[in-house]
């Protein structure tokens, strides 16, 4: 619609009123009308323009605010990607820890479990033992009784 008035008025001032509408009043007997009604014309073109342009600015700073809030929202969560990133590096570093514990624990409770097999093998080396002086004990008393 306002590009419609634009053309419009932009005919009206490359032509002139009277040849716009030569069977109406403002025909050839116009002429001296159509000066004023073109500067008339010029200032509504000027001031569509102007308005046009005021329109213009106001999109122009709506974007740039749009812009400033995206910039400052990328710079919020980019640092927040830092401090996420840095949270991992110190959960890995944590879970590298524990498995290393973890595997220590392990090889203490092999070697342990190896003792604890050992004296039980011992133990039941010295019950057999145990057993046997018995039997040479009650076989002795048994003899010299």
């Amino acid at each position: 619609q306002t590009l419609a008035w634009y053309s419009s008025c932009q005919l009206v001032l490359r032509k002139g009123l009277g040849d716009l509408f030569p069977h109406s009043r403002f025909g050839s007997q116009s002429k001296l009308c159509c000066p004023i009604f073109n500067f008339l014309l010029l200032l509504v073109y000027f001031y569509c323009s102007v308005f046009k342009m005021e329109g213009i600015k106001q999109k122009m700073l709506a974007i740039k605010n749009e812009r400033d809030e995206a910039v400052e929202r990328v710079e919020i969560l980019e640092d927040e990607l830092k401090s996420a990133e840095s949270r991992v590096d110190q959960a890995d570093t944590e879970v590298a820890s524990a498995r290393r514990k973890m595997q220590m624990l392990e090889k203490e409770l092999d070697r342990a479990e190896a003792r604890v097999q050992k004296h039980k093998n011992d133990l039941q080396g010295a019950e057999a033992r145990v057993q046997e002086f018995e039997g040479y004990v009650i076989g002795q008393a048994l003899l010299f009784g």
